[in-house]
């Protein structure tokens, strides 16, 4: 209720953007709090999950079948690349927000993690990698906009961008998202797996010794602060 009690629609929508950073000082709590993993590269699942949306949000803007502006202004295509035609459905593209961070959080942590890195070493490539998709966004302008991003949306999920009650709905949306992520947190911290990822972070050479793999624990405690992100 706060933002409607002191503030204006545009500081519901500010308020909102820190809602969104908030799920991911929760999931960065997981890894970094229980998990003793320094993720300095949230920002690469974050970045993913907002790309997603941004790429259904772009098409949103457009009629059906025709490509967004950025396409037509740097790039030769006559139809949609296969890379953007699933986030043409809403649903697909929420799914794909939560779940191409986690494949990509599963695939580096168990690169990583199984060859036992962990530390400074471990926050650094977490770093990297978040410089590398940067980059990669950057140096690909046909397809992602390159440095420009994607932007110009005036409809957000069929409702009007400037509408005052907008931003109050995202708001909304962004609160109850984050309760959502807070409880889902406190379900992990407190299961069996989470006093698996404290034990993990205490002492892994113990854990190893009880039987468990500690690389697979710290793929999962990396995993779900990247869905969250």
């Amino acid at each position: 209720a706060f933002p409607r009690l002191v503030g204006t629609p545009t500081n519901a929508r500010q308020w909102a953007e820190w809602l969104c950073y908030a799920m991911v000082a929760v999931g960065l709590d997981i890894a970094w709090g229980y998990g003793g993993m320094l993720a300095l590269g949230q920002g690469l699942f974050f970045g993913l999950g907002a790309y997603a949306m941004a790429m259904h949000l772009s098409l949103e803007q457009v009629p059906k079948g025709s490509l967004p502006s950025f396409m037509s202004l740097y790039s030769d295509n006559t139809e949609l690349p296969l890379l953007w035609k699933p986030f043409q459905s809403f649903w697909v593209t929420v799914i794909a927000a939560v779940l191409v961070p986690a494949f990509v959080a599963m695939l580096l942590g168990l690169l990583v993690f199984k060859r036992r890195i962990r530390g400074p070493y471990f926050a650094l490539l977490t770093q990297a990698t978040a410089v590398i998709f940067a980059l990669v966004l950057i140096g690909n302008l046909k397809l992602t906009a390159g440095f420009n991003g994607l932007t110009g949306f005036s409809t957000i999920f069929g409702r009007n961008k400037y509408a005052p009650e907008t931003n109050s709905w995202l708001y909304d949306l962004a609160a109850v998202a984050l309760l959502v992520v807070l409880g889902a947190a406190m379900l992990v911290v407190r299961s069996r797996f989470g006093k698996l990822l404290q034990a993990t972070r205490d002492s892994e050479d113990r854990v190893r010794f009880l039987g468990y793999d500690p690389a697979v624990v710290k793929t999962i405690g990396f995993v779900i602060p990247a869905a969250m992100a």
